[in-house]
């Protein structure tokens, strides 16, 4: 847009422009009037969320008589917001927002959340169903406003007719929600295959969207997946509805930073899918609740496991997207941890999502934090002028210097060193080795337990904004590598053969062998990561405490291999006597232990405890073998000759890859006095995560391996504390 029609309608601080939609049929080219609105007298206006789209595939509008190039996305998303016979003000930030002045565009960023949490309604444009596109322009030329479905969230919503004017909403009356429930299971139930495959292409599509949103209104108002399925899982009615839901489950708007921050501030919000508007409340009801219904004990396992395997994605595809937008909501909502880890946590939980600027991964979060003002300690004023590398170099200091500690290492990215990006800071584009934010916070409560770094309250320098000044003592030196292992396509009992072999152990010792080898209790620790998960009672996992290994959790490892290497029943494959007498002495060990552990009826149920607990230490992760044959588990990238240290403030230890010395002042050129690493990651090397290394005598006290074993893990001899600077 030429700059006459800014420099016209010129914002103050505190002010907006904001975008009068005029009413015109829906064929109709679309024109806009710009606005100018205070934030202080609480103006009415709505506000857009949607995804840009390709910026080189535009439609041209007229905003005050002048052509604006919109991308083809928002072209449809104003069309779809214009009423046939009055105006729509609409806050859009393509069109409002001046994209050439830099200043203008940094001051709006700063009021995002003022922008999103004023408005009167949000409307959420996730794109297009699979219906317009096979209407006919003949047919669309007749219409004066778009058709539309409105849902509403209660237990007793409605649905207006699609014939009805949108701009008509009686709550209290119209089609009560359990006509649609039984609507659909008679569908189900008696419309045969070859009489849905009779139906018009556009008819068919139209009914698995309202399937699909069935399904999710029945989730939301606590129903179960057995009374959304009548029948058979092949049935037309159902299958379609399901592929509905995957094809909204596919836009791209679930996968945008900017969208967290404006529908979860919003005082009210408005899912638009082609001729369907939908509550977000009612579709966040829905899709969230899908993991508890097929979980482990869960209402709805057995129909669950009966599904087709493309079904279960479909489910958890929309399900995964639904449960992140709540999580994230209840966490802005109920917890308050501070402003350094709140913005933190909500980095991390958005690692996956995109942003057409890279700097915008951190200031479309700005906006969720609580008590984030100008004052605080990791503020960040939003500047377009400044590269990524820099923003977010800016942002690693201030975290470090505020947590006064090195725990802002302990990233869960996957690590890419060929970067400008300084090694020990976070790059906030590189994708999570966590699955999902709640093996995230899995991993990051693991840290907890472990002190490698003796001091957590030490605060490192930073050298010209780019290198980082730690103290630490080198322990070993990696010679060889195994992994990385992922949970989707690794048996435990393979890996945990592999090694064996490793560390030169037997498969499948006795008990004696177990009670007077003190690397069994040591390889069981590191298979582990140091520690056993347990769980609160009811929901597995669902929340997640750990407890410290012990010499005796040796037992747990061979016992777990033993019934990983039988059936489904966990009987021993084999069928020799020394397999079974070895189960039957380990049982019977492991209960005299703690008689209530293991109880016949609860072996399964330990199983899984024991597999979850090697999973959330080894998922995404690789094990090593050392110069000096000591075994341990690191980040999939190390690589044989890195290095691993133990650094005050650090509670894991960590890898570290010898680097180049840089030219940055404050950095010795002889390694007398520093040398210079990339970090590649963290790491678990049992023995030395209590402090050992750093003891000021070889003898490590409070440790959680015996006496017995102390011998193999001593101090690194001729080895002492040095300065090492991470670049």
């Amino acid at each position: 847009m030429p700059f006459s029609s800014y420099k016209q309608f010129k914002v103050e601080p505190g002010q907006i422009r904001v975008l009068d939609i005029q009413p015109a049929r829906w064929l109709e080219d679309v024109y806009c009037e710009l606005a100018v609105l205070t934030l202080a007298d609480e103006p009415e206006y709505e506000a857009l969320s949607y995804v840009w789209g390709d910026t080189r595939d535009t439609v041209p509008i007229s905003v005050n008589g002048e052509q604006f190039n919109a991308t083809r996305n928002l072209f449809c998303a104003l069309r779809r917001l214009r009423h046939s016979n009055k105006p729509r003000r609409v806050w859009v930030d393509a069109v409002c927002i001046n994209q050439n002045d830099l200043d203008e565009r940094e001051s709006t960023v700063q009021m995002m959340a003022e922008i999103y949490s004023l408005a009167k309604e949000v409307q959420v444009y996730i794109g297009e169903s699979r219906v317009l596109e096979h209407v006919s322009l003949d047919e669309q030329a007749t219409w004066d406003d778009p058709k539309r479905m409105v849902w509403h969230n209660s237990h007793s919503y409605q649905i207006r007719a699609a014939d009805q004017p949108v701009t008509v909403v009686d709550r209290k009356g119209g089609v009560e929600d359990k006509y649609l429930w039984i609507q659909f299971h008679e569908r189900q139930q008696c419309r045969p295959e070859k009489e849905f495959g009779d139906l018009p292409l556009i008819e068919q599509l139209r009914q698995a969207d309202v399937g699909a949103i069935t399904i999710i209104s029945l989730l939301g108002h606590v129903r179960c997946l057995t009374h959304c399925l009548q029948g058979s899982s092949k049935n037309p009615i159902w299958v379609s509805a399901l592929e509905s839901l995957e094809h909204i489950a596919q836009k791209p708007w679930w996968s945008r930073v900017w969208v967290l921050q404006e529908v979860i501030l919003a005082k009210d919000a408005s899912v638009i899918y082609g001729d369907m508007v939908i509550p977000l409340s009612l579709i966040e009801d829905g899709g969230s609740t899908i993991p508890r219904h097929n979980e482990k004990d869960g209402c709805c396992l057995e129909l669950w496991n009966q599904l087709p395997s493309r079904q279960q994605q479909q489910l958890r595809l929309f399900a995964k997207h639904t449960s992140a937008i709540e999580s994230l909501r209840e966490r802005h909502t109920y917890i308050r941890d501070g402003a350094e880890r709140d913005l933190r946590l909500y980095l991390e939980q958005s690692r996956s999502r995109q942003a057409t600027d890279a700097r915008d991964k951190i200031y479309g979060l700005l906006g969720l934090v609580k008590d984030y003002r100008d004052d605080a300690a990791i503020y960040i004023r939003p500047s377009y002028r400044t590269s990524t590398e820099e923003v977010y170099t800016e942002f690693a200091i201030k975290m470090v210097r505020q947590q006064g500690s090195l725990r802002f290492l302990l990233s869960n990215e996957q690590k890419l060193l060929n970067t400008n990006l300084p090694s020990w800071v976070q790059n906030w584009t590189a994708p999570s080795s966590c699955d999902d934010f709640n093996d995230f916070l899995k991993l990051d409560r693991r840290f907890n337990y472990f002190c490698a770094g003796k001091d957590p309250n030490y605060s490192p320098q930073v050298l010209s904004g780019r290198a980082l000044c730690i103290e630490g003592i080198e322990i070993d030196t990696l010679a060889s590598t195994y992994g990385p292992f992922y949970r989707e396509t690794d048996a435990p009992l393979l890996i945990f053969q592999l090694l064996c072999n490793v560390v030169g152990r037997k498969l499948s010792p006795n008990v004696s062998e177990l009670d007077t080898d003190p690397m069994y209790a040591s390889f069981a620790s590191t298979f582990f990561g140091g520690l056993l998960a347990s769980s609160s009672s009811g929901q597995l996992f669902n929340h997640v405490t750990y407890r410290r290994t012990r010499r005796s959790d040796a037992y747990y490892v061979q016992f777990a291999a033993h019934i990983w290497s039988g059936d489904a029943g966990f009987e021993p494959e084999s069928n020799s006597a020394e397999m079974q007498s070895i189960s039957r002495d380990l049982l019977t060990t492991m209960r005299n232990t703690n008689p209530r552990l293991l109880p016949e009826a609860n072996i399964r149920t330990t199983m899984h405890w024991l597999t979850e607990s090697f999973w959330l230490a080894n998922h995404n992760r690789s094990f090593f073998r050392t110069a000096e044959n000591r075994f341990g588990s690191g980040p999939p990238e190390m690589v044989a000759g890195d290095r691993i240290f133990a650094v005050r403030g650090c509670s894991m230890l960590l890898v570290l890859r010898p680097a180049e010395t840089p030219d940055i002042e404050g950095i010795p050129r002889h390694p007398v006095y520093g040398y210079c690493y990339h970090l590649v990651g963290w790491a678990f090397l049992d023995g030395f995560m209590d402090g050992e290394a750093l003891e000021e005598q070889s003898e490590a006290k409070g440790g959680l391996i015996p006496q017995l074993v102390r011998s193999c893990f001593a101090r690194p001899r001729g080895r002492g504390v040095h300065r090492l600077y991470l670049v």
